[in-house]
């Protein structure tokens, strides 16, 4: 069986084409509220089971809503950070006390676990093209999936690079993404993807993307 990644390019609008595939497990990237109101995303979705993996960006925050949770019975969210990431940022920071997402969840008593990276995963955390950690919350759900999870199929959707247009409109994305950051986010997550596709040869991997970006590798299918 085959788990799949879902970010929220403008890829997402295919959904339909992996729908006889043999997924069993999505694994939804970063806020999703506004992509869930999609008819065929959310029919596509609702007998999986799914996790969600979420930044440390809290303005806006990368959280479903309670609602969102419930209804498609998420088993649990995935932070970022390893525990012990958290508490030295807490060190740094008067005003952080956990992960934000972990703390929204619990001040409005969500009834969902949360979950830290496992501890081990600063070790593995680096790019060997960019010479540091990935710095894509999209691929930490790829390495979730393979490394902690043991897939060996894996499907992506939404992974669009930042190439094209976000699958729905939102203008608070806007106010995240200044120019220079958003051109070297992208030549990082792509990359990230090279490398991560690279280290796991034993992966058989589907992408579904608008991007223009393709690369050759024997375990890298792009569809």
């Amino acid at each position: 069986m085959a788990v799949l990644i879902l970010a929220r390019g403008e890829s997402l609008s295919k959904i339909n084409e992996l729908k006889d595939k043999p997924i069993e497990l999505c694994i939804l990237i970063n806020r999703f509220n506004l992509e869930l109101q999609d008819k065929n995303l959310f029919d596509f979705l609702k007998d999986k089971e799914i996790i969600h993996i979420v930044s440390n960006q809290h303005n806006p925050s990368c959280i479903l809503t309670e609602r969102n949770y419930k209804k498609l019975q998420v088993k649990y969210v995935v932070v970022d950070k390893t525990k012990k990431q958290v508490e030295e940022c807490g060190k740094l920071t008067d005003f952080m006390s956990d992960h934000p997402a972990k703390l929204e969840i619990e001040n409005y008593n969500m009834g969902i676990e949360v979950k830290y990276m496992p501890e081990d995963y600063k070790e593995i955390d680096k790019c060997s093209i960019t010479g540091h950690g990935y710095r894509s919350t999209g691929l930490q759900g790829l390495i979730y999936a393979t490394h902690y999870l043991g897939y060996k199929d894996v499907y992506c959707i939404g992974v669009d690079f930042h190439d094209t247009p976000y699958f729905v409109t939102d203008p608070t994305r806007g106010k995240v993404w200044q120019d220079h950051r958003k051109e070297r986010v992208k030549d990082e997550m792509k990359k990230g993807m090279v490398d991560w596709t690279s280290r796991t040869p034993d992966v058989k991997y589907h992408i579904l993307t608008t991007s223009p970006f393709k690369f050759t590798a024997p375990n890298v299918e792009f569809i």
